[in-house]
C-alpha cells in the first residue's frame, strides 16, 4: 500500500544498488504521528521536558545517546511551533526520511569489474590488505550474513526494527559491504577493497529503502562508541538537519573516518551528509576517469572513485552496483586498507594522503580520482610523532578559581592544536572546539565559566601540514557558584574577594537548604569554609543521604573541596545541601560537579 504523508514536502535523496537508486525526502507518515527531533536546553530539568512535550501534545519514542537529541511522536499540526515557542528548547526540527526509486545506467564497461584495477588495487595489497581489527559499519538496508563471499561480521544492531539482527532485507547493503570487503583470493566470487577489514552491519533503512535522520544519526554516535574506525554513508539528502549535523560532528571528533556519496542528480547543489564538514564525499567517475552523467559534482566533493562495481547481491549471488552508493564504499575500503597500515592515522590525515595522491579531475571534484597505491605511500610517508601531552595547572579536579593555565608538548612537535570539550553540571558534553591553531607557544591561560567541565587535548606536528594524533585528554571542572542553587529558607549572601568567585551564602537555620536539580555527575564535591562554631550539613543525591560535615571541624583545611561522591558512571539527579544544626552559621561557596 503507498503510504500517505502529512506533507507535500519532496526533497531529492539517493542510494544506488544495481542501478542508481535515488533516494527522496519526504515527511514522516502521518498515519504514525509526525517525528519531530527536539533538542532540550541544557538547564531543562526532566519536569520541565516533560512539561513542553505535554503541551506539545507529544510524546519521547526515544532519545539519541550522545547527541542528548529526543525523538518525539506529535499528533497535533502545530506541535513544532508550540515546542519551539518553549524557553526549554534549544531547537525543534521535523525528522527527514529517505525512499528508493530506481533509474538504469547506460554505461558499456559496467558488467566489468574494473573499478579496483583502475585504482590501483592490486598494487595497493602489496602495502596492506587490511586487518581485522579495522571495523568498516555500513549504514544501510543490512547485510545478508547468509552470503558465502560476505563474512568478517561482527555485532551490529538494526535500528529499524529494534532489535540485533541486522539482517538485509532489500539488497542495497550487501551490495555496498561487499564493494567494501568481500572475501578475497579465497577462490570465489569478486575481489574487496579491503581484503581482511571487519564489517558491522547497522540496518538504518528499512525493505523499502526508507530511512529517518534520526535513525541515521544514531547509528552514527553508535558506530563511534563501538569501535567503528570508517563509516560507510551510500544514502543522502539535498535537505539536512541539525541532529545529523551533530552526529557527523560527534563521530568526527572521536577519530572516525566518515565516507558518504555525493548523489546522483548531476547536480553541483550540496548533498548531505556527504557535504558535512569532516566527511570524504564521494563522486562517481567511469573507467576512463570521465565523470558519470548521472554523479553530483562541484567544489564540495572531494573525491570521485569508479561508480560502477562488481560486488555480491542478497540471496548468495552477484551483481553489479552503479551510483555514487556504489563509488563510496570504495573509498571506505581504501580508509580500511589505510587504518591497518597506519593505525594511528587521523580523520585529517586519511584525507591529507587522499588529496595528495588523487588523480586530477578539475571541473568534477575537488582533489581528484582516487589512487589506491599513492595514497597508502603519501601517508605511509608520514612518520608519527608521540602523541602530544596536555596538562592543567593548578592540576586537580576541581579549581578554585576560573583562571588555569594549560600546558602542551610532544617530542619534535614544532606546531601545536589544542581543542577542548565542555559540558554543562547538567548537560551532555559539547562538541571539540580548537582553542589554538597552529600556535608555537607551549603554554596560555584560560578562564573558565562556573559550572562546566573542561577537558583539553593537543595535536603536534613538525614542520609538515598534517596534523598528528590527538593525544589523551586532561579535564577539570569549575564548580558551580552559589547563585545556581534554589535556596530554601533564610540565606544571605555575602559579597568576600577572599572566596570562591568572590562571594558565598551563610545559613544558622536548621532546615534551611540549596537545591539543584537536573545535574549530570559521576563527581561531587563541596566548596565550603571552615570556620570557628560552624555547624554541620548534610548532602542528599536524589533524596539519599551521601554525607554528613561539620564545618566546624578542624580537620578541614580553611577552603576546602569537601569529596561528598564518586559514581561508578555519570547519572541524572538533584543535590540538596541541608544545615542540620541550630543557631550554627554554615557558610557554602559552591558545588562541585564533574562529567569526567
Amino acid at each position: 500500500m503507498e503510504r500517505l504523508w502529512r506533507s507535500s514536502q519532496t526533497v531529492s535523496a539517493f542510494a544506488a544498488l544495481v542501478s542508481s537508486w535515488i533516494l527522496s525526502v519526504v515527511p514522516a507518515n502521518a498515519a504514525t504521528g509526525e517525528h519531530l527531533l527536539v533538542k532540550f536546553r541544557d538547564s531543562a530539568t526532566p519536569a520541565e521536558r516533560d512539561a513542553a512535550l505535554a503541551d506539545a501534545e507529544a510524546e519521547l519514542a526515544r532519545t539519541i545517546e550522545g547527541l542528548d537529541v529526543q525523538v518525539v511522536r506529535a499528533w497535533a499540526e502545530e506541535a513544532k511551533a508550540v515546542l519551539a515557542a518553549s524557553r526549554h528548547v534549544a531547537y525543534v526540527e521535523q525528522d527527514v526520511v529517505a525512499r528508493i526509486a530506481d533509474t538504469v545506467p547506460n554505461d558499456p564497461a559496467w558488467a566489468d569489474q574494473w573499478g579496483i584495477r583502475k585504482v590501483g588495487g592490486p598494487q595497493a595489497w602489496d602495502s596492506s590488505r587490511g586487518s581485522p581489527a579495522v571495523v568498516v559499519a555500513v549504514l544501510d538496508t543490512g547485510i545478508d550474513f547468509l552470503h558465502p563471499d560476505v563474512r568478517a561480521l561482527i555485532p551490529g544492531f538494526d535500528f529499524v526494527n529494534r532489535d540485533l539482527d541486522p539482517s538485509d532485507d532489500h539488497g542495497h547493503g550487501t551490495a555496498a559491504a561487499g564493494v567494501v570487503s568481500a572475501l578475497t583470493n579465497n577462490v570465489q566470487g569478486i575481489a574487496g577493497a579491503c581484503w581482511h577489514c571487519s564489517l558491522m552491519a547497522l540496518k538504518v533503512l528499512d525493505a523499502n529503502g526508507v530511512g529517518a535522520h534520526s535513525t541515521i544519526a544514531e547509528a552514527i554516535v553508535w558506530a563511534a562508541d563501538h569501535g567503528a574506525r570508517t563509516v560507510n554513508l551510500s544514502l543522502g539528502s539535498s535537505g539536512t538537519t541539525r541532529t545529523l549535523g551533530d552526529a557527523v560532528a560527534y563521530a568526527v571528533g572521536k577519530g572516525v573516518v566518515l565516507v558518504a556519496a555525493a548523489g546522483n542528480e548531476s547536480s553541483s547543489a550540496p548533498f548531505y551528509p556527504a557535504a558535512y564538514p569532516g566527511v570524504i564525499s564521494v563522486a562517481g567517475s567511469d573507467a576512463g576517469d570521465r565523470p558519470y552523467p548521472w554523479s553530483n559534482f562541484g567544489s564540495w566533493v572531494k573525491v570521485a572513485a569508479p561508480g560502477c562495481n562488481r560486488t555480491t547481491a542478497r540471496g548468495g549471488g552477484y551483481t553489479t552496483f552503479c551510483g555514487t552508493s556504489s563509488a563510496a564504499p570504495m573509498v571506505s575500503g581504501l580508509a580500511g586498507l589505510a587504518l591497518a597500515a597506519q593505525p594511528l592515522a587521523t580523520p585529517i590525515e586519511i584525507e591529507h594522503a587522499l588529496m595528495r595522491s588523487a588523480v586530477p579531475m578539475p571541473g568534477f571534484v575537488s582533489y581528484g580520482r582516487v589512487n589506491a597505491a599513492a595514497f597508502l605511500s603519501e601517508l605511509g610517508g608520514v612518520t608519527p610523532l608521540a602523541p602530544a601531552s596536555t596538562s592543567i595547572d593548578p592540576p586537580r579536579p576541581f579549581q578554585r578559581a576560573r583562571e588555569l593555565t594549560v600546558s602542551w608538548d610532544a617530542p619534535g612537535g614544532t606546531f601545536f592544536d589544542v581543542r577542548y570539550r565542555r559540558a554543562r553540571a547538567k548537560g551532555a558534553f559539547e562538541a571539540y572546539v580548537i582553542w589554538q591553531a597552529g600556535t608555537t607557544s607551549t603554554r596560555a591561560a584560560f578562564r573558565g565559566s562556573p559550572g562546566w567541565t573542561y577537558c583539553f587535548s593537543t595535536s603536534a606536528r613538525d614542520g609538515s601540514e598534517v596534523p598528528r594524533p590527538w593525544g589523551a585528554e586532561a579535564c577539570t571542572a569549575i564548580p558551580l557558584d552559589e547563585a545556581i542553587f534554589k535556596r530554601l529558607g533564610p540565606w544571605k549572601r555575602k559579597v568576600d574577594a577572599g572566596s570562591y568567585l568572590g562571594d558565598y551564602v551563610v545559613s544558622g537555620q536548621r532546615g534551611a537548604s540549596l537545591v539543584a536539580a537536573g545535574l549530570k555527575a559521576r563527581v561531587l564535591v563541596l566548596v565550603a569554609t571552615r570556620c570557628r562554631g560552624c555547624g554541620v550539613v548534610e548532602i542528599r543525591w536524589n533524596g539519599r543521604r551521601l554525607r554528613r560535615i561539620n564545618l566546624g571541624s578542624r580537620r578541614l583545611a580553611r577552603k576546602q573541596l569537601i569529596p561528598i561522591a564518586s559514581f561508578e558512571r555519570v547519572q541524572r539527579g538533584r543535590v540538596q545541601v541541608r544545615v542540620t544544626s541550630s543557631r550554627r552559621p554554615v557558610r557554602i561557596e559552591g558545588l562541585g560537579v564533574s562529567r569526567s
